[in-house]
């Protein structure tokens, strides 16, 4: 029986850009009246998840940053915490400032009032993205970059730049792995670069085993790349149809529509009954 609900925001609950209503929240107010653990996972950081979550009334764990930070939303407990080694930093900064692309690293800076780092002044298309979660971002050097909590390198690359940039024999031998995800941008992809020990289910499972929950108790949504740990470990995995092909495959269910029309919902509450639930 399904006793933990894990979705991933954007593409998933939300469309980019459309807002978290009262429709969205219901669902998951609802789930949680139910006696079931709601955890919103996604690569955003900690504080945008939280402004955009602190409409729900109770406590609600999340996990941001791409499984790189467990916390709850209203006491800020931190449950589970994983960042990049400095290895993994410098070998990303020479190799991709070498083709000249800027890098956008999210830090576990929250308490200090800032989400991310930059090394030099950003592009027009870096500055949209830092703009999205609130200008909250610090200069800082290559040096002391390694100084700060990194969660996660963020960087823009065409298809088949990153199809070169990871085929490079120091990219294999990283402790790294590397995501192309869709973007807003036609021409280019977000590039999202984590510590191969993290992800979005192994921070889920945590949470679950403190909960005493099991994998087979666990239901996951998700409709991109690095949704696709969660989709697979999942003992019932959703993928939105707006999903690569990888993990729609994956996947037990896809939704028939989009987040934009709320296609989520039904289908997860569609499960719920057949599992027993409001019966």
């Amino acid at each position: 029986m399904i006793r933990l609900i894990a979705l991933d925001f954007d593409g998933t609950i939300a469309e980019y850009e459309q807002a978290f209503d009262a429709h969205m929240a219901h669902h998951l107010e609802r789930w949680q009246q139910m006696g079931i653990h709601v955890v919103v996972a996604s690569g955003r950081p900690f504080r945008s998840l939280k402004r955009i979550l602190d409409a729900l009334p109770g406590e609600l764990p999340i996990v941001s940053s791409n499984g790189n930070i467990l916390r709850y939303k209203n006491s800020l407990k931190t449950l589970h915490a994983s960042y990049m080694s400095p290895e993994l930093i410098e070998t990303n900064i020479r190799l991709l400032r070498k083709r000249g692309i800027h890098p956008v690293f999210h830090v576990d800076g929250y308490e200090k009032g800032y989400d991310l780092a930059v090394l030099e002044p950003p592009s027009p298309r870096e500055r949209t993205y830092i703009e999205k979660y609130e200008n909250r971002c610090i200069t800082v050097t290559p040096e002391t970059i390694a100084m700060e909590k990194v969660l996660v390198i963020a960087a823009y690359m065409t298809p088949a730049q990153f199809d070169a940039y990871v085929a490079q024999p120091e990219i294999q031998r990283s402790s790294g792995q590397y995501h192309s995800l869709k973007s807003l941008n036609r021409e280019f992809n977000l590039i999202e670069v984590v510590e191969a020990s993290s992800n979005k289910f192994r921070a889920v499972q945590h949470y679950a085993q403190l909960m005493g929950i099991g994998p087979d108790e666990i239901l996951a949504a998700g409709d991109d790349m690095n949704d696709l740990s969660m989709v697979e470990g999942a003992a019932i995995g959703i993928a939105m149809p707006t999903a690569p092909e990888v993990v729609r495959r994956a996947a037990d269910y896809v939704a028939e529509k989009p987040a934009r029309d709320y296609g989520l919902f039904p289908l997860i509450n569609k499960i719920l009954e057949e599992e027993g639930y409001g019966h």
